[in-house]
């Protein structure tokens, strides 16, 4: 097999890896193997795993929300892992926005719910996909399903409206 034929066999593995779009072209995979003329099958081969590992990985430093396009589970084993550890980062940068409102004290969870693993934990306790809002016990029970895995969601407080209005009377 030539280095393009190699290239376009990864290609088409990632490309099935995904849900929704192309990964890549093949020419930029090529590109990224640099010359094989000559070499052995194998070496062409591992050529072109290495150069797609490359590009996904430098796809998903650039952009960590293409983690969102590929399935649960691959098949390519170094895919998983990239991904999972992506879709990791994602989660633990979720942010939690404590908001009072006029019904009390709501924990806005739109972040987690946009990312990979968050949205699947919010599935599995049984909050739809529109909800981004919770009351102090639903948010307990996220709490902890997170201390569950060893995770703690970095939370921020919104202002009220009243600390808002004598904030913006006091500035200069």
């Amino acid at each position: 097999m030539t280095a393009q034929e190699h290239a376009y066999t990864w290609r088409i593995k990632l490309q099935n890896a995904t849900t929704r779009r192309v990964v890549m072209d093949t020419d930029d995979l090529v590109q990224l193997m640099g010359d094989c003329e000559g070499q052995p099958d194998k070496l062409v081969e591992a050529r072109a795993q290495k150069a797609a590992l490359l590009h996904m990985r430098a796809m998903l430093v650039e952009t960590p929300a293409l983690n969102k396009d590929f399935k649960a589970k691959t098949g390519i084993g170094w895919l998983d892992k990239l991904l999972t550890m992506t879709r990791l980062k994602e989660l633990k940068a979720a942010k939690v926005v404590m908001a009072g409102r006029s019904g009390g004290l709501r924990y806005d969870i739109t972040e987690l719910a946009a990312s990979w693993y968050g949205r699947k934990m919010l599935d599995g306790m049984g909050h739809n996909k529109r909800r981004r809002s919770l009351d102090r016990d639903e948010y307990a029970a996220v709490e902890a399903e997170c201390k569950r895995i060893g995770l703690t969601l970095p939370k921020t407080v919104e202002p009220t409206v009243t600390e808002r209005f004598f904030s913006q009377e006091t500035a200069p």
